[in-house]
Parts: structure tokens; C-alpha cells; sequence
């Protein structure tokens, strides 16, 4: 989820070069709503959108129970204050940059943490998969 196109083009572009399938939105309540409505392996959102901003759709995808589980990485564009990494503790797995350098990082990201990827909270169900994530 991001609301910035070369951004989620990147993104998409990355992680279809390795297989998996991907679903994009280009705001928070847009994102929200796929994410709650469909079965998703892992979400990738930015901290700052518009409608929506990354911490308070993260804060809601913990709160809900279908999509509580589902493993999170942010982009983040800006430095996150202390209060934020707090808010972020134990709800995402990682926090990538933003823009042109998201490309390499998400496949540095995806290779050092290997498959299965895992739910942050250490559920053992299956959080991602080649041609399985959206």
C-alpha cells in the first residue's frame, strides 16, 4: 500500500521478478479494506499516506483478528520517532526505505530472512510463499 505509483511499481516489479503474486492499493483505506476482506500472506504499506497514515492501518490490523496474524513491512520515507518504533514493536518485521531503494532492499530483506517467511508474533503457520503472496 502506498499512494505513490513508482513506489508500488517497484514494489510489484520486485517481488513478481521472484515469483509471488501481488495485489496493490494506492491508499490506507483502500489497503485496509483488501486486507479484510481477502487472505493475504504479507502487507507492505507505507507509514505516510494521505487518507490514512501507516501506524493507525497498523494499529488497526492488530486489532483485527483475521488480519492480526498477517506479517507487515513498512516503507518508511521519514525517520520514525521513539514513540513510533514503540507503536511498531512486535507488529512489523521490518522497515524498508522508501522510493528508488525499496527495490533492493526488499530483496536483500527477502534473502536474508528466507521462506517461510513467519508472523511477527511467532505464529508457525506459513506468512509467505512464492507465488502465494498478494
Amino acid at each position: 500500500m502506498d499512494d505513490d505509483p513508482v513506489t508500488l511499481d517497484l514494489i510489484k516489479g520486485s517481488l513478481c521478478q521472484q515469483g509471488f503474486e501481488v495485489t496493490s492499493a494506492t491508499s490506507g483505506h483502500d489497503g485496509l479494506r483488501l486486507a479484510c476482506t481477502g487472505r493475504y500472506d504479507l502487507i507492505i504499506t507505507s507509514l505516510d499516506m494521505p487518507d490514512l497514515d501507516g501506524l493507525t492501518l497498523i494499529s488497526a490490523l492488530d486489532r483485527d483478528p483475521t488480519t492480526r496474524g498477517v506479517p507487515v513491512l513498512v516503507l518508511g520515507a521519514r525517520d520514525l520517532t521513539e514513540a513510533d518504533r514503540a507503536d511498531l514493536s512486535g507488529k512489523v518485521l521490518g522497515i524498508l526505505p522508501k522510493g528508488r531503494a525499496v527495490h533492493d532492499a526488499l530483496r536483500a530483506w527477502l534473502a536474508d530472512n528466507g521462506e517461510p517467511l513467519r508472523a511477527p508474533d511467532g505464529d508457525d503457520r506459513l506468512a509467505a510463499h512464492p507465488r502465494s503472496t498478494r
